[in-house]
């Protein structure tokens, strides 16, 4: 059992690039960083 999840987790060496949730989650961190930004722009916008 242990042998068969170490050889799930394990990467090959050659096996380059991202997964799939790895470049969801980048998106979804970028996505939450512009929607508190485009408040603030253009609330400061605004004010100018």
């Amino acid at each position: 059992m242990q042998k068969s999840l170490a050889r799930l987790r394990a990467k090959k060496v050659d096996e380059q690039g991202f997964t799939l949730i790895e470049l969801m989650v980048v998106v979804l961190i970028i996505a939450i960083l512009i929607a508190i930004a485009i408040p603030t722009f253009l609330g400061a916008r605004q004010r100018a």
